[in-house]
C-alpha cells in the first residue's frame, strides 16, 4: 500500500544531513511511495534535490539563541535551548505551524533528521515516527538527558530541560494537542532510530543499550574535482564561508597548498584572487579525490569527515560547532588530523608534513580506513531495509 512519509530537518546546517536523505527518498520512491520533504535552508534544499519531483516545504522556523546561548552544553536539552527552544513564545507558534502543516500533508509516516518538534508533533498527531542522525540528535532513547561526551551535566542545564518542558508543554496545550509527561515521551518515537555513524564518532558511545550502527554512506551526486592550478600539495576543501575564510585560504596558499575549495555558501569576493585555490559551489564527487589529493580541509562536519578517512585521507580541521568540535577530538584522538585552528599559521607547515609526510601515519589510516569501508558498504541497504520493514510491516 502506497504511503506518504515526510522527511523533516530541522537544525544543523551542511548538505549532509539533505544528501543523506537524497537516496532514502529514491528507494522509497521506486517502491511507490509518496515523498514530502519539510526542511531548513530552501535553496540548499531545491539544489541537492533538483533531479527529483519531491516537494520541498519550509520548515517552520525558530530563532537560534545568539543572545544568551547555554555555553558548552552535554545533554540534547542544551542543544535544544541553543537552537530556538529559548524562546517560549517562539515554540508556540512553532508548534502551531507544524500542527498546521502535517495536518494538510496528512503523511503516514515522518523521517526526523535533527529535530525536535516536528516529531513530537507528529506523534502528537498518532503519525509513526522514525529518527535518522548521526549521534548527536538520537541520544539513547532510555535516558534522553543523559550526557554527552560522557560528562555530567549541570544543574543549570538539568534546570534549563525543565523550563523547554514547561514551553512544549504550554504549545501543545495552545494548540489543542494531547499533553506530553517528560522528556521521554517528548523525545518518543515508535518507529527505528537509525544510527548512521560508526562508534568512534558517537558522543553517547558508551551509552547504547541495544543499538546498531549503521555506518554512513557518501552520496556521489556532483562533477569531477578539478584543480585550476599546477603544482603543490593538492587538497580538497569544503569550508562554510565565516570572517575567518579568507585569511584561512590566503596562508593555506602562503605555505604551498593547491586547494580546490567548495563553499558552503555565497562566496566571498576575496577568494578569487588567491594564488593556487580554485574555488567552486558545485557539488564535487568526493570518492574521485582519492588519488588526485593529499589531504581534506574541512570544518570537522560529519560526513566529509569520516568520508575523507575512509578515503584514506588526513584532514585539517577549522571546528565551527559542537558536533564539530566533537568530531575533532575523535579525529586527533585517531591521530589522522590536526585542528589548525588551535594553532599559530606559523605551525601549519610543520602539521601539514607530519599528516602528509608521516609513513607510519600513512600505513595506520590505510588500515582504518579499510575497517570504514567494510562497516560503510552495505550501510545504505541497511538503512532502506529498515526503513521498509517500518513502513510496509
Amino acid at each position: 500500500m502506497k504511503s506518504r512519509i515526510v522527511f523533516s530537518w530541522e537544525w544543523g546546517s551542511g548538505n549532509g544531513h539533505l544528501r543523506c536523505f537524497v537516496p532514502l527518498a529514491e528507494s522509497l520512491q521506486k517502491r511507490g511511495h509518496e515523498i514530502v520533504l519539510i526542511s531548513r535552508e530552501q535553496s540548499r534544499a531545491k539544489k541537492i534535490f533538483a533531479h527529483t519531483s519531491i516537494p520541498i516545504l519550509p520548515c517552520p522556523d525558530l530563532p537560534t539563541n545568539r543572545s544568551q546561548p547555554f555555553r558548552s552544553p552535554q545533554t540534547y536539552a542544551g542543544l535544544a535551548w541553543n537552537l530556538g527552544l529559548h524562546d517560549s513564545q517562539a515554540v508556540i507558534r512553532s508548534v502551531a505551524a507544524w500542527k498546521q502543516m502535517l495536518m494538510q500533508i496528512q503523511p503516514t509516516h515522518m523521517l526526523s533528521d535533527f529535530g525536535l518538534i516536528g516529531p513530537m508533533v507528529a506523534n502528537c498527531l498518532n503519525i509513526p515516527t522514525s529518527r535518522i542522525g548521526l549521534g548527536f540528535g538520537t541520544p539513547p532513547s532510555e535516558s534522553v538527558l543523559e550526557a554527552m561526551f560522557g560528562q555530567t551535566p549541570t544543574e543549570e542545564e538539568l534546570s534549563i530541560a525543565y523550563r523547554i518542558e514547561s514551553s512544549l508543554s504550554l504549545a501543545t496545550h495552545t494548540s489543542r494537542l494531547r499533553s506530553l509527561s517528560g522528556w521521554s515521551e517528548i523525545f518518543h518515537t515508535n518507529g527505528p532510530v537509525l544510527l548512521v555513524t560508526v562508534a568512534d564518532f558517537d558522543p553517547y558511545n558508551g551509552l547504547r543499550q541495544h543499538s546498531e550502527y549503521l555506518g554512513a554512506w557518501s552520496d556521489e551526486t556532483g562533477v569531477e574535482p578539478s584543480w585550476g592550478n599546477p603544482g603543490g600539495t593538492k587538497a580538497f576543501s569544503y569550508l562554510t564561508p565565516d570572517s575567518k575564510i579568507v585569511g584561512r585560504c590566503k596562508e593555506l596558499s602562503r605555505i604551498g597548498l593547491n586547494v580546490l575549495l567548495v563553499c558552503g555558501g555565497a562566496i566571498p569576493d576575496g577568494l578569487h584572487s588567491i594564488p593556487r585555490l580554485t574555488v567552486t559551489d558545485q557539488l564535487l564527487k568526493t570518492g574521485s579525490c582519492k588519488d588526485a589529493c593529499s589531504l581534506v580541509i574541512c570544518n570537522a562536519n560529519h560526513g566529509l569527515t569520516l568520508r575523507s578517512l575512509e578515503l584514506g585521507l588526513p584532514v585539517l580541521m577549522f571546528p565551527r560547532y559542537i558536533e564539530h568540535r566533537w568530531n575533532t577530538s575523535v579525529v586527533q584522538r585517531l591521530g589522522f588530523g590536526v585542528d589548525l585552528s588551535a594553532r599559530s599559521p606559523d605551525e601549519w607547515p610543520s602539521a601539514v608534513l607530519g599528516l602528509v609526510g608521516d609513513k607510519e601515519l600513512q600505513q595506520r589510516l590505510a588500515q582504518y580506513a579499510d575497517v570504514l569501508r567494510s562497516q560503510n558498504q552495505s550501510s545504505l541497504t541497511a538503512c532502506v531495509n529498515e526503513l521498509i520493514s517500518w513502513i510496509e510491516g
